[in-house]
């Protein structure tokens, strides 16, 4: 990120001033991981500026008070800049897939803009998760979109839920606003025919596994409520198929072809 000048300026994730309490002026010790960063791979040294941002939505000036061993600190200054909440909120909810395809497509919805990130589980998945596999990778996913998050320079955090099965996320999703399911049935609808506004604040884009969806899993969501979408003459992979489905929309409805920070976002 740069600041007015276009001068490179590093950001850093802080979740301890996401309670908006910190006073101008305070002392926030960095731990371990948060020190290293600054410190060891960013090369900081003491006096040198920063952005310190809470996940929330405000974006402190800072200043790295100590660079010592174990008494790293930055001292906090004023609001730099704050972003408001997304006029359109575009969810992704995507199929559990192998290996490390799910952080990619973390990385690529929150750059994108995405509010909230739903995996879920149907009949095609080859992935399973116990309970220590799901607590660890989601404790990874949100390092992941921590990390894109810095890196874009957006502050509002993505949100990250638990796995949850296909009929599960079919239930809740729908009554939060569109359901939008990327098929490559014959039966889905071409994605012009959703170029206006849903005049809907929340919209989730549904996308399967590697093996995509059973037409049994289709119908289901079709008689629920939901939308089979096209994304096109060629079979994409899952993890091109979520970031695909989300720049479309986000293109259509958010805010990827305004060419500028989201309304109400101010740089000070």
């Amino acid at each position: 990120m740069s600041d007015r000048r276009g001068e490179r300026v590093e950001r850093l994730y802080l979740p301890q001033l996401a309670s908006g309490a910190v006073a101008q002026g305070a002392t926030i010790a960095l731990d371990e991981g948060q020190a290293h960063y600054l410190v060891r791979v960013l090369r900081l040294r003491k006096g040198d500026r920063l952005r310190a941002f809470d996940g929330v939505a405000r974006e402190y000036a800072a200043v790295l008070a100590d660079d010592r061993p174990r008494r790293v600190t930055l001292e906090i200054g004023v609001v730099a800049r704050e972003e408001a909440p997304p006029a359109f909120r575009a969810v992704l909810a995507q199929g559990l897939a192998k290996q490390d395809k799910l952080d990619v497509v973390i990385q690529k919805a929150v750059e994108l803009g995405v509010a909230r990130v739903r995996p879920f589980v149907s009949r095609r998945a080859v992935l399973r998760l116990d309970a220590a596999e799901t607590e660890r990778r989601l404790d990874r996913w949100r390092k992941v979109a921590a990390e894109a998050c810095r890196q874009c320079g957006r502050i509002r955090l993505a949100e990250l839920d638990a796995p949850v099965s296909f009929e599960t996320l079919l239930d809740s999703a729908l009554a939060d606003g569109p359901l939008l399911l990327a098929y490559e049935g014959r039966d889905a609808e071409p994605l012009t025919a959703f170029a206006a506004s849903p005049g809907a604040r929340t919209a989730t884009l549904v996308v399967g596994p590697e093996g995509g969806f059973a037409p049994e899993e289709a119908q289901t969501a079709r008689e629920r409520g939901a939308r089979l979408v096209s994304l096109g003459p060629r079979i994409l992979r899952t993890e091109t198929a979520g970031p695909a489905f989300l720049a479309i929309v986000q293109y259509l409805w958010g805010d990827l072809a305004t060419g500028r920070p989201a309304t109400g976002e101010e740089e000070r």
